[in-house]
């Protein structure tokens, strides 16, 4: 269903950005390896790309606005990262799981 590819395609987005932000260095060794090139490559090129795909009238071409977008995504985490060091907490690095709420299927007579 459209739905879920949907919230799949969110999800690779979501994980790709907060991994780049993240674990940046885990992130280079993985696209080093040979094995896991492909996923890694793709769970961090999503969000560049689907983010340029909405703006691309606007935006310049698609490598520059990618390694422009990676590059602020790196930005940012070690700004994070540095503020959890500076105050000694690991909370902003932790993920928050939020539940979507559905509508419960009704059942016809």
């Amino acid at each position: 269903p459209p739905a879920l590819a949907t919230r799949i395609g969110w999800t690779a987005r979501t994980t790709g950005t907060y991994a780049v932000q993240t674990v940046a260095p885990l992130v280079l060794a993985g696209l080093l390896a040979r094995r896991t090139r492909p996923g890694v490559a793709a769970l961090v090129l999503a969000e560049p790309l689907a983010a340029w795909w909405t703006r691309r009238a606007q935006a310049t071409d698609p490598l520059r606005w990618t390694i422009t977008h990676l590059a602020e995504d790196v930005a940012y985490g070690v700004g994070v990262i540095a503020g959890c060091a500076r105050t000694r907490t690991v909370a902003p690095l932790l993920p928050r799981i939020q539940r979507v709420r559905t509508r419960p299927h009704r059942r016809t007579p």
